[in-house]
């Protein structure tokens, strides 16, 4: 199987969708440092140094779709069988190629972001335990979506069908994860200070009576389910390491885990009956 990984990898890196996949990555990285130096210089490295985690499953949920499925309309798969491959090594190393893929594009883009955005905005400030718990879990969120996508492909027909709904349910996830991480961040009172009932009841209220009830602020049963969907869905764990603001590391990691063994598990018997023409 090492060696269908290898020609996996040979064959994507001289491919157009490869390197269009490596700009992108080199785009996101550059165009963020250069964004935090013009808006938040203060914030430093940190503040966007993980983006790729919000950026990169964009690209590659698509990328991984368009360029497995097009192993099947070329007959490779076929090629491959004939020449003695096994369908789970063949699978398998569909996997590994997808993940890999996903690995070396945030870790470009994360190398690209430092480059430009060392003269600009110095070096991180997070501990090296820090930043490693950030990348792995950043990493790990994206090849999470680029292995789903993988599994869909190679156990579907329509790569451009694949492709669109790839893209959409991973723009989907993240965009729904950052609304709950908005919901978890809400505060249990506001200053009425910072709203417009205060030009109707005048500036001089007691103390106790600047603080009103967030009408918005979760309810404790909400709030533990708001988390458990927050750390559960790859989305969630996208946003929190961008964000750097991950509560609960091991129960992030532990269902990142399970994002990646359940659909590749599952996945194995469906390709295994599919009939390749």
């Amino acid at each position: 199987m090492v060696n269908l990984i290898s020609a996996g990898l040979y064959r994507l890196s001289h491919g157009k969708a490869f390197w269009a996949f490596a700009v992108f990555s080199a785009v996101c990285g550059a165009m963020s440092a250069i964004s935090t130096f013009i808006n938040t210089p203060e914030a430093g490295q940190d503040y966007s140094l993980f983006s790729f985690a919000i950026f990169i499953p964009m690209f590659a949920a698509p990328f991984t779709a368009v360029v497995l499925g097009s192993e099947f309309s070329d007959n490779t798969i076929r090629n491959k069988i004939i020449a003695g491959r096994t369908r789970a090594e063949i699978y398998f190393s569909y996997i590994a190629v997808s993940a890999t893929v996903a690995a070396a594009m945030c870790v470009f883009s994360a190398a690209v972001h430092f480059v430009v955005g060392l003269p600009l905005l110095g070096l991180p400030s997070l501990s090296l335990a820090e930043l490693t718990l950030l990348f792995l879990i950043g990493i790990l969120s994206t090849v999470v979506m680029a292995v789903f996508a993988a599994v869909i492909t190679v156990c579907t027909h329509s790569r451009a069908a694949v492709a669109a709904v790839c893209a959409i349910a991973v723009v989907f996830m993240i965009a729904s994860s950052a609304e709950i991480g908005l919901k978890l961040k809400e505060k249990e009172y506001l200053n009425v200070s910072d709203l417009e009932i205060l030009d109707i009841y005048g500036a001089d209220l007691p103390q106790e009576d600047m603080l009103i009830p967030n009408a918005e602020y979760p309810t404790p049963e909400e709030r533990e389910k708001l988390e458990l969907l927050y750390d559960f869905l790859p989305g969630g764990a996208a946003v929190q390491s961008t964000w750097l603001e991950i509560e609960r590391p091991a129960r992030v990691l532990g269902f990142e885990a399970l994002w990646l063994a359940v659909p590749v598990l599952a996945g194995y018997p469906v390709f295994k009956r599919r009939n390749i023409r």
